[in-house]
């Protein structure tokens, strides 16, 4: 009687042990989704802001920040690195061209362990149109 007990507690110890494997593993792959969908919030924003300030800067250059800034919907602005806009000559028509570059923070740990550059990673939105 005693030896079947002594088995049985063996075998609950052995599922915990089990168990605390499998779900650090689970915890991973649970925050690596988070962090993925947030990588990809925040460069579709950062692209969506840099078109809008195309959009701004072909009726007036001097629009083009604030209206890059008034897009950032959830996206910290103080993270822009740099708003660059340039305009070139193309087949005889002028193009305005916007980039941004942003400075995405990792919120997640161990991932921005496992990242290197104090989980730090650059996104970059770049937008062009023709001026008329």
């Amino acid at each position: 009687m005693k030896r079947s007990r002594y088995i049985s507690f063996q075998e609950e110890g052995q599922a915990l042990v089990e168990f605390a494997l499998a779900g650090m593993i689970l915890m991973f792959i649970t925050f690596g989704l988070f962090e993925t969908a947030r990588v990809v919030y925040t460069a579709a924003v950062i692209q969506a802001a840099a078109q809008e300030g195309a959009r701004a800067g072909i009726v007036n250059t001097a629009d083009v920040n604030t209206a890059v800034q008034n897009r950032l919907v959830a996206v910290d602005p103080n993270q822009i690195t740099n708003i660059t806009t340039s305009t070139a000559t193309v087949s005889g028509r002028d193009v305005l061209r916007v980039q941004i570059a942003y400075n995405y923070q990792v919120a997640t740990p161990l991932l921005s362990s496992l990242l290197g550059n104090s989980g730090a990673i650059e996104l970059r939105g770049d937008a062009s149109m023709l001026v008329r």
